[in-house]
């Protein structure tokens, strides 16, 4: 049962008296000296950062009210945004210059943004109060480390987006020359925001202020995130780092350090893939470090609800789709794992055989093919030749608890959709996409879905184990050490939960996945692959694949949804001209002419690049807004920009 409280959140407030009436202030003229003083003091001035978690202006991976992290996803091509007519910004390279730090846009508009320090200064005010306070030794350690962490935390994003950024660790007035200092170079940067994460790491109480908060695991948590970022950003971007305190071989073993200490102290995750996103309370969840508590009556979010209306963000591509593998551990593509070989994969020239045999990842995070009849009357094609509840049966298995996802679907009023996939046009409103892989990873049925619009109380997760698992895989790859034992003690205890054969490392070679990128090794390749699976629709894309400098090939895509015949969709014996109007292309990407016979993918995007399009350099970083080069004259703008 969740706890039903709350904490009053306030800036500052008066804590201690003077015996002298004349030394006494107003309340209303409180000043950093009478206001930091006790433990109380500090503890209650922080609760306030908590809120970068879900200022989904600051930062890239946060959690926001309408769909969690994903944006970051849609940006890396592993997602893309329904009501667009593109594949994203930078595909387009629609993604401009901007004014100033505060464009970010609330809903998608979030190309460029984010030069913004207001944050740092909120951290140093309290930094610089910490020594002259009434706290003992040990609780001024604290308090610092903590602030550490949050400092920490923003300059991280800064770097990711902007590279030099101006390292700025103490209170500065606006008419202070530091003001207009020079951007800090990014390895000084690093070597700063390192320092302070590994004080942080040694001088934070260990179960910080409570249950769920910043404690020493969470300070872990981003000594592993940095450690992978920064040390293969500066690998794959050929940045040197001589002279650098923590180069990328030192970044990235700190990362692997900071993960087996996690993974030593949170050795279990939770049972189902599922609860993660969809569960009611978080507290005390096996691998989850830190999460967002939502409370009846309190606090609220409407995640739940929006993902079942007809304004549900985001659809899934079917390049993605083809990144799962089947249950047997094995690409789609091996040459093993065709049907003619005995292998699993049953193809996708019918939706029902593309989803079947498949990493049960899929199924939780794409809502699985059924065929109703109610409303539309049509008739399932005996092409098929499948039982058409084949899903709706097989998700309660995967399932067990009745309140999580069923088929078929619903909207938030009740509303059933009649069949998937569901595409937009032909379809229902509700859950709808041009694809026809439409997201269900925020999808549950015991949350209260009604008309108004902050109503759900499912808590987020913000840290977990699942990341550090995977950042210690590839951290391990990438300093030659990555093993079967590395293999078994990480991605393979990700699959265990979802039915998926281990990896076998010796297994995999050249040709075990004819798709991948070839440039990539084959191993690497699929410790990217469970990266991007494992935690599709949590923000980690975007960053991914600039750190990996492989953004034009996740965004560059010819982006299809599902494989479809127009005469699937009949109705009294006639092809329902709705769904023939629904473009087509063959496995080459060629238009198929719209007859009543027509078959293929459908149509969604062109590769970008074909059109003069398409990912540019210049967008592995991002611009500095225009006021403030005009202000500071010290600060110059990201190449290209």
């Amino acid at each position: 049962m969740k706890k039903y409280f709350f904490i009053l959140i306030i800036t500052l407030f008066l804590s201690s008296c003077n015996d002298s009436f004349l030394e006494k202030l107003p309340i209303e003229s409180q000043t950093e000296s009478t206001a930091f003083k006790t433990y109380d003091n500090f503890k209650t001035y922080t609760w306030n950062m908590y809120g970068i978690f879900t200022d989904f202006s600051a930062v890239t991976q946060t959690i926001n009210s309408y769909s969690f992290s994903s944006r970051g996803d849609a940006f890396a091509g592993y997602l893309h945004y329904i009501n667009s007519n593109s594949p994203n910004y930078y595909a387009s390279q629609t993604a401009t210059t901007f004014a100033d730090g505060s464009d970010y846009g609330q809903y998608f508009n979030y190309a460029t943004g984010g030069w913004d320090f207001s944050f740092v200064r909120r951290i140093n005010i309290m930094l610089s109060n910490i020594d002259n306070s009434e706290m003992t030794d040990a609780d001024k350690k604290h308090w610092r480390s903590v602030g550490y962490f949050f400092h920490a935390f923003l300059y991280m994003e800064l770097v990711a987006r902007f590279g030099d950024v101006p390292w700025i660790d103490q209170v500065i007035a606006d008419d202070d020359p530091l003001a207009y200092g020079s951007r800090t170079p990014r390895t000084e940067v690093v070597d700063n925001i390192m320092e302070e994460l590994l004080y942080a790491e040694n001088n934070i109480k260990v179960n910080g202020d409570g249950a769920n908060t910043i404690n020493k695991a969470c300070v872990q948590v981003l000594i592993s995130r940095l450690g992978l970022f920064e040390g293969t950003w500066r690998k794959y971007h050929s940045i040197s780092d001589a002279g650098a305190k923590y180069d990328k071989t030192k970044l990235l073993t700190e990362a692997v350090r900071a993960s087996e200490s996690l993974m030593a102290s949170y050795p279990s995750l939770l049972d189902n893939y599922d609860k993660l996103l969809n569960s009611e309370s978080l507290a005390n969840a096996p691998g989850v470090i830190l999460y967002k508590e939502y409370l009846n009556g309190v606090i609220m979010h409407f995640m739940g609800r929006y993902i079942r209306t007809s304004e549900i963000r985001f659809e899934v591509p079917k390049h993605t789709v083809e990144l799962y593998l089947t249950k047997n551990g094995l690409p789609i593509k091996n040459a093993a794992n065709q049907l003619t070989a005995g292998g699993q994969y049953c193809g996708d020239s019918i939706v029902y055989n593309e989803f079947r045999n498949r990493d049960n990842r899929m199924l939780i995070s794409i809502v699985p093919p059924y065929f109703g009849n109610t409303g539309y009357n049509y008739t399932p094609p005996a092409r098929f030749n499948v039982n058409v509840n084949e899903y709706v049966n097989l998700l309660p298995q995967i399932l067990p608890d009745a309140a999580s996802k069923r088929l078929p679907v619903s909207n938030f009023a009740g509303t059933v959709i009649n069949q998937m996939p569901n595409v937009i046009g032909p379809g229902q409103a509700p859950l709808r996409s041009y694809t026809g892989y439409s997201t269900f990873r925020l999808y549950n049925l015991w949350e209260v879905s009604n008309a108004s619009s902050f109503s759900n109380t499912a808590d987020k997760p913000i840290f977990h184990m699942s990341e550090i698992l995977l950042n210690y895989a590839e951290a391990k790859w990438e300093l030659g050490q990555f093993n079967q034992s590395v293999a078994d003690a990480s991605i393979n205890k990700l699959r265990a939960r979802v039915g998926t054969a281990n990896m076998v490392v010796a297994n995999i070679n050249e040709n075990f996945d004819p798709a991948r990128d070839k440039s990539v090794d084959p191993v690497l390749w699929e410790i990217r692959r469970e990266r991007i699976i494992e935690l599709l629709g949590e923000g980690f894309g975007f960053n991914d694949v600039r750190r990996w400098k492989k953004a034009p090939w996740f965004v560059n895509r010819n982006v299809t949804g599902f494989y479809m015949r127009y005469s699937d969709y009949t109705k009294n014996g006639t092809v329902v001209a709705a769904w023939q109007n629904v473009s087509l292309v063959d496995k080459n990407f060629n238009d198929v002419p719209k007859t009543a016979k027509g078959e293929g993918y459908i149509k969604r995007f062109v590769d970008q690049s074909t059109l003069g399009k398409g990912w540019l350099d210049k967008y592995y970083l991002l611009p500095l807004p225009l006021n403030d080069l005009a202000l500071n004259p010290n600060l110059k703008q990201n190449p290209g920009w």
